[in-house]
């Protein structure tokens, strides 16, 4: 018998009793005992209908207490078994992030050792870009040093060509020259016979155009040659505009230049001066 049960017992006793006593007094007191008797004895059967109605809704309570206890008893486990899995998780956890904290101190120490790095870094970028500014500039100069030098060798080259064609027109004019002096001597003993070289060379009815490329003392060049029709002692007019220059015969002839001698100035000649075989 459970707990309830006995307390549901007791009370029903109790009860009994409390309604046995009236009904006691009333049988030694009263005339009309039997009377109140059957009506104890009713009230007593109710009340023991009523506690047993009492005790039967006891057991059902005590059988809903108990699968009230035993579901909290189950979900209590459940909860409990969850907070162990819980404890579990956590534990495990906290283990990963001790591992975490211990990876984020030696990232720390490597960022903190690669900025020292990269500092130290920045300052050699640093001293590496003013040595390559100061290289620029000094490459600059010595651009410019270099375009002076070519440009100085150049007209050292231009310079040399006119004066190796001087060389050669002079060696010819000395050639001619001596021919000239032989013929005048053989003229001489000959009677006095005329013999007529080194006089201009016309031009054979095509007019060609040309334009001075250099000028170096008395002798000037031209950008065209034999391959334009020009030859040896063929004689061109140099003007500027509608202004008269000079003459020039040419002494010596390139495949697509020519020099000469000039002749007759009015002006000096000037590089960019046109020259013509006929001004018609």
């Amino acid at each position: 018998m459970s707990t309830l049960t006995k307390i549901c017992v007791v009370v029903l006793v109790v009860l009994v009793l409390f309604a046995s006593g009236p009904f006691i007094q009333q049988a030694v007191t009263g005339p009309d005992w039997k009377q109140k008797w059957q009506d104890e004895e009713k009230r007593a059967e109710v009340a023991e209908t009523s506690a047993r109605n009492n005790m039967l809704n006891a057991q059902v309570y005590q059988r809903y207490y108990e699968e009230g206890q035993r579901r909290a008893g189950a979900e209590a486990q459940e909860y409990l078994d969850k907070i162990a899995a819980k404890n579990v998780e956590i534990s495990r956890l906290t283990s990963q992030l001790a591992d975490r904290a211990g990876e984020v101190r030696k990232l720390a120490a490597f960022n903190e050792a690669f900025e020292i790095d990269l500092k130290a870094q920045i300052a050699l970028n640093k001293g590496i870009l003013s040595q390559l500014d100061s290289m620029r500039v000094e490459n600059g100069k010595l651009n410019d040093q270099l375009r002076q030098a070519q440009h100085t060798i150049k007209e050292e080259q231009t310079n040399r060509e006119i004066l190796t064609r001087s060389v050669k027109v002079l060696q010819e004019q000395i050639v001619e020259k001596n021919n000239r002096i032989a013929e005048l001597n053989d003229q001489l003993a000959s009677g006095g016979a005329t013999v007529g070289t080194g006089k201009p060379v016309a031009a054979t009815g095509v007019k060609i155009d040309a334009t001075v490329t250099a000028v170096k003392n008395d002798l000037a060049s031209l950008n065209i040659g034999s391959a334009s029709g020009v030859r040896k002692d063929m004689e061109f007019i140099i003007y500027r505009g509608e202004n008269f220059v000079a003459h020039l015969r040419i002494a010596d002839v390139g495949v697509a230049d020519s020099t000469g001698i000039v002749l007759e100035k009015m002006r000096e000649p000037k590089v960019g001066d046109k020259a013509s075989t006929n001004l018609e």
